[in-house]
């Protein structure tokens, strides 16, 4: 989504006070179509970590975030070489949904130590 520039800290500002963040959320989501295209580069060039105020919809878009960064990764050029489920891993552990990594790790060729790995009881 390059043709979206950074959010001003006015524009962040009046979303943090505003009682309406589900609206401008929700416009928000059918313009960019956060559905294919969110990403958390554009999450933070909107800056919607800072104003959202609602942790089950930051955890929403937490979740979109995870499967459009895995969707969208492509390893190429990328000097860590991480596969695709190591780049994502991040956003899967945020929003507690291991067993969704661990099947991604699954699918990935080297990744099975990495799945057997995330079996373990963690508590």
């Amino acid at each position: 989504m390059s043709g979206v520039r950074d959010w001003s800290s006015k524009m962040i500002n009046l979303a943090l006070h505003s009682e309406n963040q589900d609206v401008i959320l929700d416009q928000l989501s059918q313009r960019l179509d956060f559905g294919t295209n969110l990403t958390w580069s554009l999450m933070r060039r909107l800056g919607i970590p800072l104003w959202l105020k609602s942790d089950f919809k930051l955890k929403q878009m937490i979740e979109i975030v995870a499967k459009n960064e895995y969707r969208l990764y492509e390893g190429e050029g990328n000097q860590l070489s991480q596969t695709k489920a190591e780049y994502a891993a991040l956003w899967y552990v945020l929003t507690n949904k291991v067993s969704v990594l661990r099947q991604l790790f699954n699918v990935e060729i080297g990744g099975k130590k990495f799945a057997e790995f995330l079996e373990s009881d963690f508590n």
